[in-house]
């Protein structure tokens, strides 16, 4: 059996693709997420205090159970747009990424090449969006004089406090996003496909390399795989995190991490 699907080519690049109309909503809403906490970020990062990642995620999953079963497994395949979208080494990448996040989270699934019969279908996108710049201010201090006149004659002082204020125009940073769909063809369904479950997952730093956020959102991501979260929920991973180090380390050398209990990002 060949699964197929459609989806965007994920890009080193700025600025957003289209997408499906199915995942717009998801998208606008985590969007405007990272923007009201952007300011702060930059902040964070100017004065040297960004020792975590922090990702925010949204999942969802089918109502129905025997739809969910099917998530089960154990086979699956993961897809872009087309043929000469999953041939780009860019989506190899980052499909390689996710599926190892998603083995280390959950043993029992194992993908298999796309000519090959599977029980479920994963659409994968990636994208990297420029915030563009904000504005942000803060109180200047310094010394300030004043006189006045008392009953005695003249009166002349001296003080300190805020003296004025500075406006800096600041970088918001990057927004790095990944978006997957667990699918079944179903020619009934719309679209021809039954969607199982679906999450996105976004971070906003200041780099607008996809790839070295990769493991941050494909782990975020595979943690709720198969199950709702309930809403929209904000995970920090620390640097050096032991979950995305060996993730990083089994891409990097093929090293595959034994298995143990998977490290929890803290969830605010």
């Amino acid at each position: 059996m060949r699964l197929c699907g459609t989806g965007i080519l994920p890009v080193r690049m700025t600025g957003w693709m289209p997408v499906p109309h199915d995942c717009e909503t998801m998208r606008s809403i985590l969007l405007n997420a990272l923007l009201l906490n952007a300011l702060t970020i930059v902040a964070a990062l100017s004065a040297g205090c960004a020792t975590s990642v922090r990702v925010q995620i949204d999942c969802r999953v089918a109502p129905d159970a025997g739809l969910r079963q099917r998530l089960a497994g154990p086979r699956y395949v993961i897809r872009a747009v087309n043929e000469q979208a999953e041939a780009s080494l860019a989506f190899q990448e980052f499909a390689d990424t996710f599926a190892a996040a998603l083995e280390m989270r959950h043993p029992d699934l194992r993908r298999v090449e796309v000519t090959q019969p599977a029980e479920f279908a994963i659409l994968l996108q990636a994208n990297v969006t420029d915030l563009g710049t904000g504005v942000t201010s803060y109180p200047v201090y310094g010394h300030y004089y004043g006189h006045g006149y008392g009953p005695y004659g003249p009166i002349h002082y001296s003080s300190f406090g805020v003296v004025g204020t500075e406006v800096r125009a600041v970088h918001l940073g990057y927004n790095r996003t990944l978006f997957v769909s667990a699918y079944v063809l179903d020619p009934a369904a719309p679209g021809g496909r039954r969607v199982l479950w679906e999450g996105m997952a976004g971070s906003v730093g200041d780099e607008s390399d996809l790839a070295a956020a990769m493991p941050y959102l494909s782990l975020a991501l595979s943690s709720h795989f198969g199950e709702s979260s309930e809403g929209q929920q904000s995970l920090r991973f620390e640097h050096d995190d032991s979950d995305v180090k060996a993730l990083r380390l089994w891409l990097r050398t093929g090293e595959k991490p034994a298995t143990r209990p998977a490290s929890q990002p803290t969830d605010h």
